[in-house]
């Protein structure tokens, strides 16, 4: 018995889609950040312990300094690499670092009421979409 033929690599995606990407990804995080927003503003009480609330605090800040290295290094990767396939995919990789801290960052706000981990993720997203910009169209 024969092995199967290699499948061809599939194709990179287009700018338009990486765009698409960026913005569902910005989106999620934003409707997070409103509904903590919306939460805390009617007047909902704490749910978690102090602890617990200063992990919260720090811990976007951690994933901050993370994707700073993620996208230092993944920038270097990027700009080596001619596939653009991989190009893609390095740069999905960066941006969910970034997605990560803001996330972590909009929990924080929601259980805690601490606006300070939410804006220090949300700032880390925008770094890796600056940091890792979309390729130039083809």
């Amino acid at each position: 018995m024969r092995p199967p033929e290699p499948r061809p690599a599939p194709p990179a995606p287009s700018t338009t889609q990486l765009a698409v990407i960026r913005m569902a990804m910005l989106a999620g995080v934003l409707l997070l950040g409103a509904f903590a927003w919306w939460t805390r503003r009617s007047g909902a009480q704490r749910a978690t312990d102090p602890e617990f609330g200063r992990i919260l605090g720090v811990l976007p800040l951690a994933l901050g300094v993370v994707a700073l290295v993620a996208v230092v290094l993944l920038r270097r990767a990027v700009a080596q690499d001619r596939d653009p396939a991989r190009g893609a995919s390095l740069r999905l990789i960066g941006w969910a670092v970034g997605e990560a801290a803001a996330l972590t960052g909009g929990v924080g706000y929601l259980l805690t009421g601490n606006v300070t981990s939410y804006l220090i993720g949300l700032a880390v997203l925008v770094f890796t979409f600056v940091g890792l910009p979309l390729p130039e169209r083809r």
